[in-house]
């Protein structure tokens, strides 16, 4: 959601036994849902308390904790459903008080597990044993630290991350078990970061930032330009309404094709040669999975104007990295702005540090201290629709990939 999981606490949320037939319940109902069969709605169970769960601290890096991708406009509707549970670090898989959290998470932790451990409470969750658990909430760690915290009664899953390719790959998560992503919470966020790298480019601000004397570019504007977006789930659907005002034509381009609000034109992957040919500025901000595997590679490229601007926000995998920097060499696109790479993290010395037409970002498009706020608004959303026996936000396509 390129995942750059170096390990992190882990809170964990969950709901013990007098939840767990809730859970099972909803599980059905969401894949009766999915297989198209009508669900009852089923009445609101007693609410089991919430356990924690924690290892000894880590140092967190942002990246770690929400590996990100730009969701597809496929994510748009099942990423608005919404019923879950659950939340919260701990300790031995006992009770763990209030008072207890600093000595359980300490440094820079404590504030990231409270924010999550408020809005669990208010949807009605309060802390309680592993054991038995139908929800967990899980916050950083790699996958697979989250089997041990498992266990048969678990139902549910809630991850931190937008991206979960990795997770997914790992086979960690049991079949029968509903997992759901963050994507689309980090929408804005990362869109405003787009913005601003495509603002960059356009108004050659990386020319002028590295320049040590008096110098007068030729920037553009984003004023009647074309941007072609690929991906219009969470991240391309923010981004295309931020360039509304500054009258941007946006051509978005999704698996489906079907309309896209704010979009001027909405066209399938089929057509997406036609749009590369036409854009000033192309954003990739699709998915991660196999076949958006080098999406933008030495084709794609080829078709670019040689003035126009490529960005890239959603995962180094999707953009051939070999031939970015050959174009950017001979000057056959003006330039690229990147906050995810592949290899990522990207290596000392590597061609994309030193090309004058490159502004890399080291995927911090969404850093923690933006990242948790939204994350824990995505955690009372989903805990109180569990609650009440509703749809998921964010519930992952396992055959899809997101």
């Amino acid at each position: 959601m390129d995942d750059r999981d170096r390990g992190g606490e882990a809170a964990v949320g969950q709901v013990r036994e007098e939840g767990l037939e809730l859970g099972r319940r909803q599980h059905a109902l969401v894949r009766d849902r999915a297989r198209g069969e009508r669900g009852e709605v089923h009445p609101k169970l007693p609410l089991g308390a919430l356990a924690q769960a924690e290892r000894a601290p880590v140092e967190l890096d942002p990246g770690e904790l929400a590996p990100r991708v730009g969701d597809d406009e496929l994510a748009e509707d099942r990423h608005d459903g919404a019923s879950a549970r659950a939340h919260e670090g701990g300790h031995d898989r006992h009770v763990a008080p209030r008072e207890d959290l600093e000595l359980l998470l300490g440094g820079d932790l404590l504030d990231g597990a409270r924010e999550l451990v408020g809005p669990v409470r208010r949807a009605g969750g309060t802390p309680a044993p592993a054991d038995g658990a139908a929800g967990i909430i899980w916050y950083g760690g790699k996958p697979p630290e989250l089997p041990p915290v498992l266990s048969p009664a678990t139902r549910w899953v809630q991850l931190p991350a937008a991206g979960v390719e990795p997770w997914l790959a790992s086979g960690v998560l049991p079949d029968d078990v509903l997992v759901t992503s963050a994507a689309g919470a980090y929408a804005t966020t990362v869109a405003e970061h787009t913005l601003a790298l495509m603002l960059a480019g356009t108004r050659r601000l990386h020319e002028l930032a590295r320049a040590t004397t008096w110098t007068r570019p030729s920037p553009s504007t984003l004023r009647d330009a074309t941007v072609a977006v690929v991906g219009a789930g969470g991240i391309g659907r923010a981004l295309i309404a931020l360039l509304a005002p500054l009258g941007a034509r946006v051509v978005a381009v999704t698996r489906s094709g079907r309309e896209v609000e704010g979009a001027a034109r909405s066209v399938g992957p089929d057509r997406m040669p036609e749009v590369l040919a036409e854009a000033d500025m192309v954003v990739v901000a699709a998915p991660a999975t196999a076949e958006t595997e080098h999406l933008i590679g030495a084709p794609e490229l080829a078709r670019m104007r040689r003035t126009a601007w490529l960005v890239n926000i959603a995962r180094g995998s999707l953009v051939d990295t070999d031939a970015l920097v050959a174009a950017l060499r001979e000057h056959r696109i003006a330039g690229a702005a990147l906050d995810v790479t592949d290899p990522e993290p990207l290596p000392d010395g590597h061609p994309l540090w030193d090309l004058p037409d490159a502004i890399v970002t080291p995927h911090s498009a969404n850093p923690k201290s933006l990242l948790l706020p939204r994350l824990a608004e995505r955690v009372e959303t989903n805990v109180a629709r569990f609650l009440a026996g509703e749809e998921l936000v964010g519930v992952v396509d396992r055959t899809r990939g997101y």
